[in-house]
């Protein structure tokens, strides 16, 4: 993964690592090709969410066509800040896959709830399928506007097929947003156009938040 800016975004020392990713020249590696492996890194400073953005930045999902499981990028305001995470596995780095505790907002607190980035947008760049139940509407790899760290919950109908994308290929992901209508555009393509309030919509209000990449692998692997 290759880190944009245009949202006052500097060198990938501004970053905080988290888990299995680590740093090698200007990219970020957020899991290895192993089994069960999880890595977030988030930008260290928050970003003004209210005001138009534009972010750009490059993906590579691996190249083991059948691997998993992906990618997210993540606008964030969950209260731990850049040490939020999610589970491996389907939970890509950044949703909770724990369904045993009773949590709904899938923040950690004395009741014994888990993982999961809270108060978030997430873009999902998803290369395994896991079913309908988890918002993988076909067998191909996908990617989908989720809100929250709930898996399933797509956001205005943003699934979009993205056929194999395990290719080794670096992918060039654009995200615009003039402040009322977010834009994404895979490869230069538009493939997501939906009218949204983030602050409001996806982060309880909040006019500031962390921007980050989270991944992970479990049973089926990538390196990514």
């Amino acid at each position: 993964m290759e880190c944009g800016d245009n949202v006052g975004v500097s060198t990938i020392n501004d970053w905080t690592l988290l888990h299995d990713a680590t740093v090698s020249g200007n990219e970020i590696q957020l899991t290895q090709n192993a089994q069960y492996k999880r890595g977030e890194t988030w930008y260290n400073n928050k970003i003004n969410i209210i005001a138009p953005f534009n972010y750009k930045f490059q993906v590579n999902l691996g190249t083991n066509d059948g691997g998993a499981d992906g990618i997210a990028f993540v606008i964030s305001d969950d209260p731990r800040g850049t040490s939020a995470a999610g589970e491996n596995g389907w939970g890509i780095g950044v949703y909770d896959t724990y369904t045993g505790d009773g949590c709904t907002n899938h923040y950690p607190s004395a009741g014994g709830c888990r993982g999961g980035v809270w108060r978030s947008l997430i873009l999902e760049m998803d290369t395994y399928h896991n079913g309908t139940n988890f918002g993988d509407n076909n067998t191909n790899d996908h990617l989908s506007i989720q809100n929250n760290s709930n898996a399933g919950q797509i956001w205005d109908n943003t699934f979009r097929d993205l056929g194999n994308i395990e290719t080794g290929s670096w992918y060039d992901v654009e995200i615009d947003y003039d402040g009322s209508v977010l834009k994404v555009y895979w490869n230069g393509v538009l493939k997501i156009t939906t009218t949204t309030n983030i602050s409001t919509d996806f982060l309880g209000g909040a006019t500031k938040a962390y921007i980050g990449y989270t991944a992970s692998t479990g049973r089926n692997t990538n390196l990514q």
